[in-house]
C-alpha cells in the first residue's frame, strides 16, 4: 500500500476535532487506497491533499470573524490617538 501524505493528515487532526477528523481520516485513507490501485500513488496523493485542504478551509474562516473586528477596532483607536496628537500641537 502506497504511503498516505503524512503533513496532510497532520493538519487535519490538528485542525478538526477529534471526533470529526477520526470518520474522515477513515473514509479518505480508504479513497486514498482505491485511487492508487486505479489512478496511481500521484494522483492519488493529490486528490487527498485536496481533499484535507477542503476540509480545513472552513477552520480558517473563522479566524476572519476574529480579526476584522480586532483590527478595526485597533485601527479606530490608532486614528483617535492621532488626532488628538494633531490637536494637541
Amino acid at each position: 500500500m502506497d504511503e498516505i501524505p503524512k503533513l496532510s493528515t497532520w493538519l487535519l487532526t490538528r485542525l478538526q476535532s477529534n471526533y470529526n477528523s477520526s470518520p474522515v481520516l477513515g473514509d479518505l485513507e480508504e479513497e486514498f487506497t482505491l485511487l492508487c490501485e486505479e489512478k496511481g500513488t500521484k494522483q492519488a496523493r493529490r486528490w487527498y491533499r485536496w481533499q484535507v485542504l477542503k476540509s480545513i478551509l472552513p477552520s480558517f474562516g473563522h479566524l476572519f470573524y476574529l480579526i476584522i473586528p480586532c483590527s478595526t477596532i485597533i485601527l479606530k483607536s490608532l486614528l483617535e490617538i492621532l488626532e488628538y496628537k494633531k490637536f494637541i500641537r
